[in-house]
C-alpha cells in the first residue's frame, strides 16, 4: 500500500537519524513500541482530552474507511487499503452513514432529475 507523500516526508525526517538497528517508534526502554503501552500511555489520554470517551485505536480504521468512501474512493480500493478479503466486509463493518451526505445526494439528484425523465 502506498503511504501519502505528506506522511512519507514527515516520517523520513524522523527516520534519517536512526541507524539500521534502531526503531522509529520506541517504548520506554528503547525497544519497539508495545501496542498496549501505546494505547494506555498515549492514545487513551489523548482521546480523553478530546472528549472521545470509549474511543479505540481500531476506530481509526473505521473513520479512515468512512472518510475514504465519503470523498468518493471506490469501495474496492477502500477494501484493499484496509486489507479486507472482500468489499462486503468493508461495507458491513467500516462504512458509516453521514447525514450531510444524504442531503448532498438528494440535492444532486434534484439537479439532474429532468435528465432522467426526458
Amino acid at each position: 500500500m502506498r503511504i501519502p507523500p505528506r506522511l512519507v516526508q514527515e516520517l523520513t525526517t524522523l527516520w534519517e537519524p536512526i541507524d539500521d538497528e534502531g526503531y522509529l517508534f520506541v517504548g520506554t526502554k528503547g525497544g519497539p513500541l508495545n501496542a498496549d503501552f501505546f494505547r494506555k500511555k498515549w492514545f487513551r489520554p489523548a482521546a480523553q482530552r478530546l472528549g472521545l470517551t470509549g474511543a479505540t485505536v481500531h476506530m481509526l480504521r473505521h473513520t479512515c474507511a468512512s472518510l475514504l468512501i465519503r470523498i468518493g474512493t471506490p469501495i474496492t480500493t477502500v477494501s484493499a487499503i484496509l486489507g479486507h478479503s472482500g468489499v462486503e466486509i468493508t461495507l458491513k463493518t467500516s462504512a458509516h452513514f453521514y447525514v450531510e451526505d444524504s442531503f448532498a445526494a438528494m440535492a444532486k439528484l434534484s439537479d439532474h432529475i429532468d435528465s432522467f425523465t426526458e
